[in-house]
């Protein structure tokens, strides 16, 4: 095995300087194409946290029944090929108060509470009947004090003060016109209750499938499903059949064109991503090639007199191959940290110019179907090494 290495390295230190060419090009192209990943990556990355933080960390919500409820708990818990749930967030709404302001008595799971940011500043969730726990916004509004122990006043009932915690998702709220909540103890029950449940699935597959497997098993109606699409519009991507819609719609339409076609694909983002790194993978193919032919074309005669003495073209091959994942192996590590390393510096001066760039942020309901444009960039966030592009390119 070893003495397949022996003539590529001979080669290889002879013709030093095309060697070092080559080897540079490759490091180059690396350093390129991985550090241009990271700082898209890391980009997307704070775009999808900023749309979080405003409309929640789920995907899809529905109404549920106590039977349906019982199904999902175990569901979560059972390993199943169709679908991988990583959060269940699990709201019941105790009672609805209709003055002094539109007001929810309701208990959150652990699941509800993480994903919808609601989490404690001070205190503890309720644990008796007669304790509640509310955001700073609700207390302001009610006028109460914000201190642990005082009395609430709810419709007759007189409760106690365990908890505040943080104000849901803005947009979420804001848009849905939802309620103020007050969180009540999971025992506390007025008898008209009804239970939502808010999915989050693995990334790493079709939402949208599994969102479809889980309904199945559910025994869900298709039109009670609502998508969060300030998230999921980031997870999606376009599928040909959309693609064939947007372009039939851009031909129709004068006014449309290629900005729309464009917008519209580009929608979660990955259709930049795709194009930029696909343009820079070709170009770095183009300069290895043309830098390896220069190096071939210096060796044809005695690629000639080694196939005269028996060296077929195969074996040539071969060793010409060798040679290639002999330079790969020490440039693309290199390069790899080397590109990232200045992507990082490049992200702490200017990562705002790869955050939410190109995309739109949609509402938080499906019924609803106007798209927002950002008009304040999100934070860029912390630089992170994107290993998918790096492994998998």
């Amino acid at each position: 095995m070893m003495r397949w290495f022996r003539l590529p390295y001979r080669y290889l230190r002879y013709y030093r300087k095309q060697t070092i060419a080559l080897w540079l090009g490759m490091l180059l192209s690396a350093a390129l194409f991985t550090g241009i990943g990271s700082l898209l990556g890391s980009g997307r990355i704070a775009t999808t946290n900023k749309a979080i933080s405003q409309y929640g960390r789920w995907q899809y919500s529905f109404g549920i029944n106590n039977e349906q409820v019982q199904m999902l708990e175990e569901l979560k818990n059972k390993k199943c090929s169709q679908y991988i749930m990583e959060k269940v967030g699990i709201i019941t709404i105790r009672k609805t108060i209709e003055e002094p302001f539109e007001i929810e008595l309701v208990h959150g799971n652990s699941d509800y509470m993480e994903m919808m940011g609601r989490t404690l500043i001070s205190g503890k969730l309720p644990s008796k009947e007669d304790e509640v726990a509310m955001d700073i916004h609700t207390l302001n509004n009610l006028d109460l004090p914000k201190e642990i122990g005082s009395e609430v006043l709810l419709d007759g009932d007189v409760f106690h003060l365990s908890g505040i915690v943080e104000a849901g998702p803005e947009k979420l709220f804001n848009k849905e016109k939802k309620s103020m909540q007050v969180f009540v103890n999971e025992t506390l029950d007025y008898k008209k209750n009804g239970t939502f449940a808010y999915v989050y699935f693995d990334v790493n597959h079709n939402i949208n499938d599994q969102m479809y497997a889980l309904a199945n098993s559910l025994k869900l109606e298709l039109d009670n499903i609502n998508r969060n699409n300030g998230i999921t519009s980031l997870l999606i991507p376009v599928s040909f059949t959309q693609c064939i819609g947007i372009i039939q719609t851009a031909l129709e339409n004068k006014d449309a064109g290629l900005p729309y076609v464009w917008g519209q694909m580009n929608q979660s983002g990955q259709v930049l991503n795709l194009v930029v790194l696909s343009a820079i993978g070709i170009f770095a193919t183009i300069i290895i090639y043309s830098l390896y032919r220069i190096t071939i074309t210096k060796r044809i005669a005695e690629y000639s007199i080694l196939q005269t003495i028996g060296m077929t073209d195969g074996l040539a091959f071969r060793n010409l191959l060798i040679e290639l994942v002999m330079i790969a192996l020490f440039s693309y590590p290199v390069g790899t940290l080397i590109g990232n390393v200045i992507g990082f510096f490049i992200y702490q001066k200017s990562g705002n110019l790869f955050v939410g760039f190109g995309k739109q942020i949609h509402t938080g309901s499906q019924s609803d179907k106007q798209a927002l444009l950002v008009e304040n960039l999100p934070d860029a966030g912390k630089f992170l090494v994107s290993w998918n592009v790096i492994y998998k390119g």
